[in-house]
This record gives C-alpha cells, sequence and structure tokens, in this order.
C-alpha cells in the first residue's frame, strides 16, 4: 500500500512536486461555471485513464437530501432551515 504525507493546508495542491510529476491535477467545472482545480487518480491507466466528470457537491448542496433519507419530512427540513440549525 503506498503511503506517505497527507496535507490538507495548502490551497493549491497542483503546486506539489509529486502531482505535478504524476500529472493529475485536473480542472472540473461546477455548477456557476468556475473551474475547480482537484487533484486525481494517483494511478493512470493506459487503456481505462480517469477523469473526473463531476465537481463535488457546494456546501449544503445536498443537506435536504440527506435529512430526508435520515427520515426528517419537508416540514421539519424546513424548521432547521428557519431555526438556523442547517
Amino acid at each position: 500500500m503506498p503511503c506517505g504525507p497527507i496535507y490538507f493546508d495548502r490551497p493549491d495542491v497542483s503546486r506539489y512536486d509529486q502531482v505535478k510529476h504524476l500529472g493529475i491535477a485536473q480542472d472540473v467545472p461546477n455548477a456557476e461555471n468556475r473551474h475547480l482545480r482537484l487533484v486525481g487518480q494517483p494511478v493512470t491507466l493506459s487503456r481505462n485513464p480517469s477523469k473526473m466528470a463531476a465537481a463535488p457537491p457546494e456546501f449544503g448542496e445536498q443537506t435536504d437530501e440527506v435529512l430526508g433519507e435520515f427520515g426528517f419530512s419537508a416540514a421539519e427540513i424546513a424548521e432547521l432551515r428557519q431555526s438556523k440549525i442547517v
């Protein structure tokens, strides 16, 4: 299993030497059509190259869906929003 340091504090991980060397930084458009620079798969396959098909969800984008899956009704979710809990 490959292992090494994990860095969370740098806003632009595409500057890391290993990320540059592997060429795994990818631009992914989001809903507002601004591009996010994310790090893709660290392993490259010649016949099946990976690419990011979609950006990660925006902060709070799936809150109602997740709360609904946990059994909250639409009215309860609205109440949580009104109370500024979510």
